[in-house]
């Protein structure tokens, strides 16, 4: 009898379980669903910030355990993705910023139009979205020690492009470096390079590169020169701290809060670091004009963003917890959070409100009243780079800072090295190709 009782009561629990659509094999009971992500680590106040929601969304509900698989390389992150594919380690959710790439490799699932509806805008590459962008681009701005701007008479943000070169003489007469350069990150040499590139050379034309593909311009041309000549200028009169090119990004705030440098030519994200490095510091900004005293801003919407690769996408579980995350990591309280972390521009369609700093309401002045550019190599379609173009080009760029070669023989070399680069390769053409 007890044992007909025991089965009984046996059947009847498994009877609710099953009632309440729950069993052994339910998502309340079976272990999580690992899926892994990575993203990429050479700003550290971003890395952190992406870190926190991850965690976070761990612990909001227990359908999926996201497992964070980084790179430690301070190389080109696409190297260090190339890496992680080649060993065997991809990533099932990444930060994806060379897209079309990944696209022609066959890597990459489509976004589900339902998660496309949460932006403002969304960039196809080939006809098809294929990344969730968190940010539009930064504005690369002059952040600079206040305290020190105020002590010694420099009131005044440059007018012009002569105006900045004064700024820096007069920094270097109390023995202080102007500005400092992360050169040992190879792409944190891209911000300047792109500055005067776009002010000097394209001034903001997004189509610059596909004319380059038509033959219409080159790059060696006297006002190319002259842009490469005037960024050799800073690094080798003086104007820019001499350890260049040993000096890593993230090592930046350290020379601007101890006082060995003045300024730094970055993005709005370094705010943080700074703040958290010193809680009194005085940053100022201003952007750099040219000799006729304009600006354009690097800026606007990009196809980077979070992205889910197709292997992973024949797992229905990984499906649904890229899903769940890209829904949970802008929604309001977590992206309001990351945005006032990074100091970033947001990407989404619903407004995000939230508190911000004076100096942090001036950039957002400046980014919505300046005309804006994407960086170079952010293009897609026809205006899309040859592989390893920029990463090329910024080596070559070391070589010019260093004094190693000539703005001529830099630009020279950019137009011999492009006839290379597109021997197979045409970017209005979706062309399969590995990683």
């Amino acid at each position: 009898m007890k044992k007909t009782l025991l089965l009984y009561f046996m059947l009847l629990s498994g009877t609710v379980l099953f009632a309440n659509g729950v069993s052994e094999t339910s998502s309340n009971l079976k272990k999580p669903v690992s899926v892994s992500i990575t993203f990429a680590t050479g700003d550290v106040t971003t890395k952190e910030a992406i870190h926190t929601i991850v965690q976070n969304f761990n612990k909001s509900q227990n359908l999926y355990r996201l497992q964070e698989n980084l790179s430690i390389s301070t190389g080109a992150y696409l190297d260090s993705l190339k890496t992680l594919n080649a060993s065997g380690q991809m990533p099932d959710i990444f930060e994806c910023r060379d897209v079309p790439v990944f696209v022609r490799a066959g890597m990459l699932e489509p976004i589900p139009q339902d998660l496309q509806t949460l932006f403002e805008t969304t960039i196809p590459v080939y006809g098809t979205v294929y990344t969730a962008p968190f940010v539009a681009q930064y504005p690369h701005i002059i952040l600079y020690n206040k305290t020190l701007f105020d002590k010694w008479g420099i009131n005044e943000n440059p007018k012009n492009y002569a105006d900045f070169l004064k700024i820096c003489d007069a920094l270097k007469s109390h023995d202080i470096a102007p500005m400092a350069a992360g050169v040992a990150d190879i792409w944190h040499i891209g911000f300047l390079f792109n500055y005067y590139l776009t002010q000097y050379v394209t001034h903001g034309d997004p189509d610059f590169i596909s004319k380059i593909y038509k033959k219409e311009v080159k790059f060696n041309t006297p006002e190319m020169i002259d842009a490469m000549s005037k960024l050799a200028y800073l690094f080798q009169s003086g104007d820019m701290e001499k350890g260049f090119m040993s000096t890593k990004e993230n090592e930046l705030v350290g020379l601007l809060a101890g006082e060995k440098t003045a300024m730094i030519f970055t993005g709005s994200w370094t705010i943080t670091q700074i703040m958290e490095a010193d809680p009194d510091f005085k940053i100022g900004c201003f952007p750099v004009p040219d000799e006729k005293g304009h600006v354009i801003l690097n800026g606007g919407a990009t196809s980077q963003g979070w992205a889910l690769t197709k292997a992973a996408a024949q797992n229905p579980d990984k499906k649904a917890a890229f899903n769940a995350f890209i829904k949970y990591f802008f929604s309001k309280a977590q992206y309001t959070t990351f945005l006032k972390t990074t100091n970033s521009l947001p990407t989404t369609k619903e407004k995000m409100v939230y508190d911000t700093t004076p100096l942090m309401g001036t950039i957002l002045k400046l980014n919505n009243t300046l005309p804006k550019t994407l960086m170079w190599n952010m293009g897609v379609g026809e205006n899309e780079l040859p592989p390893s173009y920029r990463n090329w080009t910024y080596k070559k760029v070391q070589e010019l800072l260093m004094g190693q070669i000539t703005p001529q023989q830099l630009v020279q070399a950019m137009d011999d090295q492009w006839v290379i680069s597109i021997r197979d390769f045409n970017p209005t053409q979706l062309v399969k190709s590995s990683l």
